[in-house]
């Protein structure tokens, strides 16, 4: 990156859309300059090697510690997205911690509401994509067969889950035709 050019970031979307433009300028006075931003889930769809501009939408399931987004990724951008706060279960003797049942209750609603939200010809288009899992919980046993029986969806782990989000994004920083599809 030169200098001169803006810092890059990834981060949650900020909920309700007020907020937004508040983060944006609080990261612009941190920097001291302009700063441009991409959402998390599109990130890591970029870092496991979707090809964001197509017009195909992509369900795309992001599990980090304490927060689970979900998105339909499509023509570079977030069409729609829900997120899950949870604090991280960790069981005695365990090192990696679970997801609590709760939460995965809810990601498999969320997913279903991100379906129903599509125009209905896209919809038998997502579920053919399939659920592209990324983050660090991607890899929690039984995850994603679990999702598969629930969801009736083909479930698929990217390569290094725990670091699609962040190399999507130095992908995007190396490549300026993606921050112009997604800022487009």
């Amino acid at each position: 990156m030169h200098p001169a050019d803006p810092p890059d970031a990834a981060g949650s979307r900020p909920r309700p859309p007020a907020p937004a433009g508040a983060a944006r300028r609080a990261r612009r006075t941190a920097a001291g300059r302009p700063v441009r931003t991409m959402e998390a889930p599109l990130a890591a769809a970029i870092g496991a090697g979707i090809d964001i501009g197509d017009p195909r939408p992509r369900l795309v399931v992001d599990i980090g510690a304490g927060i689970v987004e979900m998105a339909v990724v499509m023509r570079g951008r977030v069409h729609s997205a829900r997120s899950v706060q949870y604090v991280p279960d960790r069981q005695a003797g365990h090192t990696v911690p679970r997801l609590p049942e709760h939460v995965r209750e809810r990601v498999a609603a969320g997913v279903h509401h991100l379906l129903a939200d599509l125009p209905v010809p896209l919809r038998r288009t997502a579920r053919d994509g399939g659920l592209l899992l990324t983050g660090g919980g991607a890899r929690l046993p039984s995850l994603p067969g679990r999702l598969t029986a629930e969801m009736s969806l083909t479930v698929t782990i990217a390569p290094d889950p725990a670091r699609a989000t962040i190399r999507g994004l130095a992908h995007a920083c190396r490549s300026p035709d993606v921050w112009r599809l997604t800022s487009a």
